[in-house]
């Protein structure tokens, strides 16, 4: 939850709206512990004043994807819930067409927060290869295995994350 943190701090400290896009694979119930965290991350989100949650694209992780797509779709029935898909899949979906789409419409406006394996972003930066360019800021939270290098930023930085 820190890097939760750290992503909360500087969207609360941003001026004007704030729209976000979220890659989670929620699995609140699906154990008798449950995986609670992607959950209480967009709670805790959709609670702060001037965030705008575009979308959120649920993905296989800690639960089989279409699982995360039900979760999230009874969970969080007010907001853009899209299925994705499971991690190593090679599968595109009108979903991913959708939300690229949705970030091409709000520009350099959209922080993208990835609680999940990554594997629905490559595919959207796959077909939009500079969808990631036109973002303000991607955060990837519990990835730490997947090295990703990306394109990004207004000026077309170069990030490895």
């Amino acid at each position: 939850m820190l890097c939760i943190g750290a992503f909360l701090n500087i969207t609360i400290a941003s001026a004007g709206e704030n729209h976000v896009v979220i890659f989670a694979d929620f699995a609140c119930t699906d154990n008798a512990a449950g995986d609670p965290d992607d959950c209480l991350a967009v709670e805790a989100l959709k609670g702060i004043p001037h965030v705008n949650i575009v979308a959120v694209m649920t993905t296989g992780g800690n639960t089989q994807a279409r699982r995360a797509f039900e979760l999230g779709k009874t969970l969080f029935p007010d907001l853009v819930v899209l299925p994705g898909t499971r991690p190593r899949s090679k599968q595109i979906l009108p979903a991913h067409y959708k939300l690229a789409s949705l970030i091409k419409d709000l520009g350099s406006e959209v922080r993208v927060l990835v609680l999940s394996p990554a594997t629905d972003l490559k595919k959207l930066n796959a077909i939009s290869p500079d969808i990631l360019k036109t973002v303000e800021q991607v955060v990837f939270v519990g990835v730490a295995h997947l090295v990703i290098h990306l394109q990004c930023g207004p000026g077309g930085g170069h990030c490895v994350i």
